[in-house]
């Protein structure tokens, strides 16, 4: 805890009557987050895969030379975190130059990349893909389908708020699973009969092991998140008087590569995707309509507080995804509605911050002021699939959405050093406690009563700095047998059940939010000044990603004969013994390549 100010006599005053004031003292605060999320889901269902399919792991290099890409579309690198207090001049020093050396050269871009950069004034609004735009598209309307709110997940979610504020007892349960006379068994049985789960579990829950109409496979719609969000109102001031230098630098740099390519029955087909880079740089005042206007005359009252050090406020944040999807299945379709989930991954990191300091009428600073904000957005997706023998595969329909927002409330006017908050500077630095009459009686000072004056001896320094990754090769090759058990088909006919695959439909965002509410302020600077701002927009979609030399065999002859030689005569029939289910298991293959106990589907958060 810094040490209580000691009590400051009234700048005006009578010789009758004597004032002391106390200062808060500004603190300094430093919020570092790390969020790294790593997943590797890679699917093995069916029999026979390896003389048929591509090896998961052969993906991991296009997949890495598509990050590769990003990285060299990058706007700007972000300097790395001091390692003590002293390094925060070079490390502005290194931002600055970083974001100077930001042009378009369209030589050097991959092809069929493009580059949108916005400067200075021209980098203030809201930016759509290098457009400027007029508001913020909303996130939901640009969703894959797939992932999508639907009317049946709406309807579901009615039909449990109708057992809400309803307690269950131990009695109520005892009384439902009692056995009841209607219960009673046959003595023999010549089959098992159909149960109807649904009239089980009515209209009051879901039915947890419901299977909809059909026969589904999905192995895409995976999903990651980045989101900070940080609201400061720390330290500001109606005025400011600087020693040294002030930079103020506003940077935003995004960049969504993607990588596409699909086979459906042996025909290229493939949904659109989008990549969408939304930025927004906005500084507003904090007045919200005329000055309030108080008295006339000069402070009566000055109260000053010195630190004998930096002010340091810094928001470091890293959150990074990282996920491979690349499931291989051989599915043979033997009833009339059936589902594999093999994605459906999600990961996500978010972090919010909330910092409320302490305002002044005047800050003095014998150090430097910088205020950097940084936020750098990456999106890589690697989405090529080979399906074959399904009625209808959704394929592309992928999103990568990066969104970044810096909003300033208060307005800086910069203008040049007066002499006096100069020699006031001067005083201060040779260990004056009190500021001087001049200053206290400017003009900028007219109609404040008491004059709150804070001076910092070293530095102040602001810095917020954003990145965030998120990276997912989803490669799926899935081969659907639908004719390997007799009466397959014509269940699944009798059921109008299509037999579709899901092999896109990844979302990847990035949402960062610096907001920093101030005041309108005089900003003095008695040396160099510098501002800036850069909006810097990338993308990339290769729609022709399929790695050279991989694609999947054409065995369905022998495939089917493999899949039907392990069929005994009663897995052909309308029930399932004890035997054939052990015959069953026996012959299906899951492996995980990451060894997580859930082999189908993970979830990170």
């Amino acid at each position: 805890m810094p040490p209580t100010p000691e009590n400051t006599p009234a700048a005006v005053g009578s010789s009758s009557v004597s004032i002391s004031f106390i200062l808060p003292y500004p603190a300094s605060v430093v919020s570092v987050t790390l969020q790294y999320n790593h997943l590797n889901d890679n699917d093995l269902v069916g029999v026979g895969l390896g003389d048929m399919f591509t090896a998961p792991h052969l993906f991991d290099a296009p997949l890495a030379a598509l990050t590769m890409t990003a990285h060299s579309l990058a706007g700007f690198k972000t300097p790395d975190l001091p390692t003590s207090e002293d390094g925060w001049q070079d490390f502005v020093a290194e931002a600055v130059a970083a974001i100077k050396a930001v042009e378009a050269d369209a030589s050097s871009l991959p092809p069929g990349a493009t580059v949108d950069i916005m400067t200075g004034a021209a980098a203030q609004g809201l930016f759509i893909n290098g457009v400027s735009a007029d508001e913020i598209p909303d996130l939901k309307d640009l969703l894959p389908a797939f992932l999508r709110p639907d009317g049946d997940v709406e309807a579901r979610e009615a039909n449990q708020g109708e057992t809400e504020g309803k307690a269950v007892t131990g009695r109520d349960l005892d009384d439902k699973l009692a056995p009841q006379p209607q219960d009673a068994q046959p003595e023999q049985a010549s089959e098992v009969p159909d149960h109807d789960f649904d009239k089980d579990f009515e209209n009051k829950i879901n039915n947890p092991w419901k299977v909809d109409a059909g026969h589904q496979v999905v192995a895409g719609a995976n999903k990651q998140l980045n989101e900070f969000h940080v609201a400061s109102r720390w330290l500001d001031a109606d005025v400011i008087a600087v020693k040294g230098d002030t930079v103020y630098l506003d940077a935003i740099s995004q960049v969504n590569v993607m990588g596409i390519g699909d086979i459906v029955s042996g025909q290229v087909a493939t949904l659109p995707s989008q990549a969408m880079n939304v930025a927004e740089i906005v500084t507003k005042s904090s007045h919200s309509g005329e000055a309030a206007t108080g008295p006339a005359g000069l402070p009566s009252n000055s109260a000053t507080v010195r630190l004998e050090a930096s002010v340091t406020q810094i928001n470091w944040a890293h959150q990074y995804n990282f996920t491979t999807d690349n499931d291989v299945a051989a599915i043979t379709i033997s009833g009339s509605n059936t589902y594999f989930g093999l994605g459906g991954n999600t990961e996500f990191n978010e972090a919010f911050l909330t910092q409320i300091g302490f305002n002044y009428d005047l800050i003095m600073v014998g150090g430097n002021l910088f205020d950097v904000t940084m936020l750098t957005q990456t999106n890589v997706l690697l989405d090529v699939n080979w399906i074959d023998g399904a009625e209808t595969a959704d394929v592309g329909d992928n999103l990568q959405y990066n969104l970044a927002r810096i909003e300033t409330t208060g307005v800086d006017t910069h203008v040049g050093m007066g002499a006096h908050f100069n020699e006031a500077l001067d005083k201060f630095g040779s260990g004056a406690k009190e500021i001087t009459d001049a200053v206290a009686h400017d003009a900028l000072f007219a109609g404040t009563d008491l004059l709150r004056v804070l001076y910092i001896d070293g530095d102040f320094t602001t810095v917020n700095v954003v990145q965030q990754t998120n990276i997912l090769g989803d490669v799926d090759q899935v081969r659907i047998m639908q004719s390997a058990v007799e009466g397959a088909a014509a269940a699944a006919a009798n059921t109008n059940a299509a037999v579709s695959v899901v092999a896109g439909s990844n979302a990847q965002v990035n949402i960062a939010t610096v907001r920093d509410l101030g005041l309108d302020s005089i900003v003095m600077t008695g040396g160099n000044s510098y501002s800036d701002a850069l909006i810097y927009q990338a993308g990339l979609i290769d729609m022709d990603a399929m790695p050279d030399g991989v694609e999947m065999a054409t065995g369905i002859t022998a495939l089917a004969n493999e899949a039907v030689a392990f069929l005994s005569d009663d897995m052909l029939s309308t029930h399932v013994t004890a035997a054939t289910h052990d015959a069953i298991s026996a012959t299906e293959t899951y492996t995980d390549t990451a060894g997580q106990s859930d082999i189908m589907q993970t979830v990170l958060a």
